[in-house]
């Protein structure tokens, strides 16, 4: 399972700088990456540090199952949102 996530993640960050290379001035893309790189470590590291902290007071399962239902209403939602702003792109100027 790590595997696939390693999959999706190196995908995703190769969208991601690749798109953030053509928007970024040539002067600007260091400090534009080195952005990148700490919010991509801290939206793996925060809930994983989370997590620790409830698995040592509440156990493991229930942290475990809490955080699968936060990943999945996380889920739902942007797959909701981009759901109504693919239904508002298509619909005509009036």
């Amino acid at each position: 399972m790590a595997r696939f996530a390693g999959i999706g993640f190196g995908g995703a960050s190769l969208a991601v700088f690749g798109t953030l290379a053509r928007l970024a001035a040539p002067e600007e893309r260091g400090e534009l990456f080195a952005l990148a790189y700490v919010v991509g470590y801290l939206a793996f590291s925060i809930p994983s540090v989370v997590a620790g902290f409830a698995a040592t007071s509440a156990g493991l399962r229930p942290t475990t199952v809490v955080y699968a239902i936060v990943v999945a209403a996380l889920s739902a939602s942007a797959l909701a949102l981009e759901a109504m702003q693919s239904r508002t792109r298509r619909r005509p100027a009036q």
